[in-house]
């Protein structure tokens, strides 16, 4: 019993899934540096759902909290939700899971019953050339055991930490001061 106490703490704080660093096309673990951007714009998200039901706010939702979190490391001059006429990093993407479960499942039953979950595949790209720079993705599920914790582990939740993350990627290679490869050349 003594041992429970100890370990059940550390359980009921866990959500399943992930927002993973940046990356390549391939998966890969990617230094990208955007020192050269001033600007950022956010796209809205498109419906990537297998069913085509994602809510016609949550695209715009989800951009427009990674906006607010970009704005808040004030690591770009500008953060804008639509294009300018300049060179700038562009973030979009699709939401390809949106669901939001049932709390009192989750709180009760547990065991996956009621589970809420949110994936989106983020794409960060140069505006002019189009070019993908990288990618970012989004994998979070509510804890599958239940109790308080599943309970209140939603959607918006999950928006709202995966965008920190996404912010924390661009500012970090926003202050990158040359890549690897550049390093080793000189």
């Amino acid at each position: 019993m003594r041992y429970l106490i100890l370990v059940l703490p550390v359980y009921t704080l866990t959500a399943c899934g992930s927002t993973s660093g940046m990356q390549s096309n391939e998966g890969k673990a990617l230094k990208l540096n955007l020192s050269a951007y001033e600007t950022v714009i956010v796209m809205d998200f498109t419906d990537g759902t297998k069913k085509s039901n994602l809510p016609d706010f949550a695209g715009k939702n989800f951009a427009d909290r990674i906006a607010s979190e970009i704005k808040g490391t004030q690591a770009f001059k500008q953060v804008s939700r639509e294009p300018v006429n300049e060179k700038s990093v562009v973030v979009s993407g699709r939401i390809t899971k949106y669901a939001e479960g049932n709390s009192a499942l989750r709180l009760l039953v547990g065991f996956g019953a009621g589970s809420s979950h949110f994936d989106a595949d983020v794409k960060i790209s140069d505006s002019p050339t189009n070019t993908e720079l990288g990618q970012i993705d989004v994998d979070e599920k509510s804890w599958g055991l239940g109790g308080i914790m599943a309970a209140t582990q939603t959607v918006e939740g999950f928006m709202s930490g995966a965008s920190k993350k996404i912010a924390k990627e661009l500012a970090e290679a926003k202050r990158m001061e040359g890549t690897e490869e550049e390093s080793q050349e000189r």
